[in-house]
């Protein structure tokens, strides 16, 4: 029995392992491709981005943004949304758009003028439940147990029975 706990444990280390290590290797992609993850947690461009999606978003020029574009911008009011440019304006600030979720009624209030652009560039669903799960305090007393867990229970390799020293010759 404690040969089976102690595999499971070494087992559930490895996987742990395994998964930071692609956790981490995935951010360094994104980072160095530019790209960043957005959680959606509102349902304004439903159906297409759903609740609880991750949408992946690049940074791209701002001359390059055009009217249908997704973007995650912030508005004037600080809230970060991820809403289509419905109206693009040159201004002698910069380039200033107008966004509007796809399940809103109504454009946002105030047009933004854009001193970055992120365009969506993928959306998952669900991922971002998980991201967000992932961030609670209950998840970080899961990845204690996972983490600590098994290294209580795995079984350490017994210290080797030391060797009787020869009797002197005579």
């Amino acid at each position: 029995m404690r040969r089976t706990i102690s595999a499971v444990a070494d087992a559930l280390l490895w996987a742990t392992a395994l998964l930071g290590i692609v956790a981490l290797g995935s951010s360094a992609v994104m980072l160095a491709a530019g790209a960043r993850p957005v959680i959606v947690q509102s349902g304004s461009m439903e159906p297409g981005i759903r609740t609880g999606a991750v949408a992946v978003v690049h940074r791209v020029p701002v001359t390059s943004v055009k009217v249908g574009d997704v973007l995650a911008v912030h508005l004037p009011s600080g809230q970060r949304v991820l809403h289509r440019v419905v109206e693009r304006t040159d201004t002698p600030a910069g380039v200033a758009v107008v966004t509007k979720g796809d399940a809103n009624k109504t454009a946002d209030a105030d047009p933004v003028v854009l001193h970055d652009a992120y365009r969506e560039v993928v959306s998952i669903a669900g991922v971002g439940r998980v991201a967000a799960l992932l961030h609670s305090p209950l998840a970080g007393f899961l990845a204690a147990l996972l983490l600590l867990g098994p290294l209580a229970v795995r079984r350490r390799s017994p210290a080797p029975a030391p060797v009787p020293e020869a009797a002197p010759a005579a």
